[in-house]
């Protein structure tokens, strides 16, 4: 959400290229056709998402760089260069970018990049057999939710940036849980369940789901 009642959405179809648009009550604007390999994040000022790029020299060599668009200027920027980089999010300050690499043996990292010039600042790489996925700022800046997974089991866990230390939040489940979010002391998550795809709470202060 942008401002109240207008948010940013990824909009694509069979036959439509994926578009960044800014959508209210009864009205939608086309910021700019984008390239995407996962989902959109946005602090409400800047957009980021990952795209493929090829080497220049060996067509075949892929790379999975982290693209920024701003919706005030309307510009877009290649914020790296021949990394692999996946599901970029942006902090709340616009200072940094967190994002999930891969090296070219799949060990998977949780990186902190600089949001202008791209430089590594952080990393923290996680077991061989350990996976993972939908990063989300804390509005303070000082912590990341994300998706842990470990075979065919999922946890929460949230990555503290001060103490370099990543704590699983919840138990681990075979359910379909994805896209957590921080909502003042809650998690807000969504399940699938049989047929149905739910928005489900979970308190961090006492431990109990809704």
């Amino acid at each position: 959400e942008i401002v109240p009642g207008l948010f940013v959405a990824l909009k694509y179809g069979l036959s439509d290229a994926s578009t960044l648009v800014l959508v209210g009550t009864n009205s939608e604007q086309k910021l700019a056709n984008i390239s995407e390999i996962d989902r959109i994040q946005t602090n409400g000022k800047k957009i980021v998402w990952s795209s493929t790029w090829y080497d220049v020299r060996w067509g075949q060599k892929e790379f999975a760089d982290i693209n920024m668009f701003d919706i005030i200027t309307k510009k877009t920027t290649r914020i790296t260069r021949n990394q692999r980089y996946f599901a970029p999010a942006i902090s709340p300050s616009g200072e940094l970018i967190a994002a999930i690499e891969y090296n070219s043996e799949m060990q998977c990292s949780l990186v902190l990049i600089d949001a202008i010039n791209g430089e590594l600042i952080k990393k923290f790489t996680v077991a061989k057999n350990e996976f993972l996925r939908m990063l989300s700022w804390s509005d303070d800046g000082k912590q990341i939710l994300l998706t842990k997974t470990k075979g065919q089991f999922k946890v929460f866990a949230i990555y503290d940036i001060d103490k370099k230390t990543l704590t699983d939040l919840t138990d681990y489940t075979t359910e379909n849980i994805t896209n957590p979010i921080f909502y003042k002391y809650y998690i807000l998550f969504n399940s699938s369940r049989g047929d149905f795809d739910e928005i489900h709470a979970f308190d961090t202060i006492s431990k109990k789901r809704y």
